[in-house]
Parts: C-alpha cells; sequence; structure tokens
C-alpha cells in the first residue's frame, strides 16, 4: 500500500468513525420502540425523531468541521516530511556521483601526468 493509499484509508476510516456511529443507532431504535409502545401521537414521534436526528447531524457536522480543519493542517506537516525523505534522497544521490566524479578526476589527473611526462622526454 502506498502512502497516499494508505492516508485516503485513513481519511477514509476517520469520516466513518465521525458519521456512524452505533450507539446512536441504537438510541433512535429504541426511542422509536418506547414510543410505538407508548402508543404515543404521531405528531410527537415525528418531534422527538426528528429533535434526535437534528442532534445527531448537527454532532456529525462539528465533528466533520474540526477533524477537516485539522487534517489540512496537517497535510503540509506530511508534504513537508515526504519532501525532506526525496530531499534526503537526492543529497544521497549527489554525494555518491560527487564520489564518482573525484575518481574519474583522479584517473584523470594520473593520465595527465604520465602524457606530460612522456612528451617531456
Amino acid at each position: 500500500m502506498t502512502v497516499d493509499n494508505y492516508q485516503g484509508k485513513m481519511l477514509q476510516n476517520s469520516i466513518e468513525s465521525i458519521v456512524i456511529r452505533e450507539k446512536e443507532f441504537e438510541s433512535l431504535k429504541q426511542i422509536i420502540n418506547e414510543l410505538y409502545e407508548n402508543k404515543s401521537s404521531s405528531k410527537k414521534m415525528k418531534e422527538i425523531i426528528i429533535k434526535k436526528l437534528i442532534q445527531y447531524r448537527l454532532r456529525i457536522i462539528r465533528e466533520l468541521l474540526n477533524f477537516i480543519s485539522f487534517h489540512f493542517k496537517q497535510e503540509p506537516k506530511s508534504q513537508k516530511i515526504k519532501n525532506f525523505t526525496e530531499n534526503s534522497r537526492l543529497k544521497k544521490d549527489l554525494e555518491e556521483r560527487n564520489e564518482f566524479l573525484k575518481i574519474i578526476d583522479h584517473k584523470i589527473e594520473a593520465i595527465y601526468k604520465k602524457l606530460s611526462e612522456k612528451h617531456k622526454k
């Protein structure tokens, strides 16, 4: 799994855990059952159910807003970390190339010395 896929899955799981709460579903079922058992009026039932649903939706919206603002504040930090690791790899590659160029430089210098000594004779 790539980093992007992993981050996407984490985001999906986080949002899912905010939106879907088993306790709230169970509570809603319990309220509906109690209302039917007590044979409450349909108007009262609608009011109670709508009130609960509104409470749940407000909670979801609040938590999503908090989570999303937090997530997007964290995103640049994770991008910086990703860029840092990429920069580290680039730096390592440049160091390896510099070492290679030093070796070539020494070889060219040795050949030049040999040629210059040969032409002096």
